[in-house]
């Protein structure tokens, strides 16, 4: 009865060591993750990227360009292309980014013309206070900083990922068959061997006509939001619809973002509250369709 009733103790204790050892290196894992997410995070963009970019490095190997080669005309590509849309955009985005003062007043005004509706709301307020017998009011303190030396303090950290992204695409595509090849060489039997050839000969193509295709897609956008405010009369309406296209790529936030955007640049245009939501109304709409 003792050697059983040792038995099972023992087999509890073994059984909560490794659940033990299993939480702690989950732990550790999440730990290390967000430690090194400043490096990981370009290497996970420069795979994805990589993955879209790898029919064109095949196109060009299969030309008799060398892997080295083909890696570095497809990273070339990817910078002339964001060095273009850059050139290209820096006016409008300079005019518009010196009209920050202008915007901001405009967005005073209108929440001037809130003041009083704000005061009887404060003096609702203050008597819905008196008659519960509340205690103090919360006080809200807005520290001022300098936007300018925030960006300068995250320029070098901003060049750093930047780099990192583009030394990792380069690998991932010179050495992506070298990587296939290594996997399937640690595979014990050739069925598993093969089935893992066939995994990513999927993986590659499904997310390369996956991103593809979210590409077609933004750039559809794009060219909507363009002419919806072209025809509003929304100056720059170019940079909007390429703004528009890039910041589809990240889901609810980007169009948040655009919204927001959009709302301003009405305000400070037209300078009315209404008028203001008509861009940001037509931009919902077409993503709603």
């Amino acid at each position: 009865m003792r050697d059983v009733a040792r038995t099972n103790f023992e087999r509890l204790l073994g059984n909560a060591s490794r659940i033990a050892m299993v939480v702690v290196g989950v732990v550790v894992a999440l730990v290390a993750v967000q430690a090194a997410q400043v490096i990981l995070a370009p290497v996970l963009l420069a795979i994805i990227v990589g993955l879209m970019f790898g029919p064109l490095a095949d196109m060009m190997e299969n030309r008799g360009v060398p892997e080295a080669l083909s890696a570095g005309v497809a990273v070339l590509i990817l910078v002339g292309v964001i060095i273009a849309g850059g050139a290209l955009f820096y006016g409008p985005l300079a005019e518009w980014a010196a009209r920050g003062p202008l915007i901001w007043a405009r967005l005073q005004e209108q929440l001037a013309n809130l003041k009083e509706p704000m005061e009887s709301l404060g003096a609702l307020q203050e008597q819905l206070k008196g008659a519960l017998g509340s205690g103090e009011a919360m006080e809200v303190t807005v520290e001022d900083g300098s936007t300018m030396t925030g960006i300068a303090m995250l320029a070098p950290a901003i060049f750093a990922q930047v780099l990192i992204f583009l030394v990792s695409l380069y690998f991932f595509l010179a050495t992506r068959d070298q990587i296939r090849v290594a996997t399937l060489s640690l595979c014990v039997s050739r069925r598993i061997r093969w089935r893992t050839a066939h995994v990513f000969r999927d993986v590659e193509q499904k997310v390369s006509k996956y991103l593809l295709t979210i590409t077609m897609v933004n750039c559809g956008v794009g060219v909507v939001v363009g002419l919806l405010m072209w025809a509003i009369g929304m100056p720059s309406p170019i940079l909007w619809g390429a703004l528009a296209a890039v910041l589809n790529y990240i889901p609810f936030v980007g169009q948040a973002v655009m919204a927001l955007i959009l709302f301003l640049v009405g305000l400070s245009i037209w300078g009315e509250l209404g008028a203001a939501v008509l861009p940001v109304a037509l931009y919902w709409g077409v993503n709603f369709v």
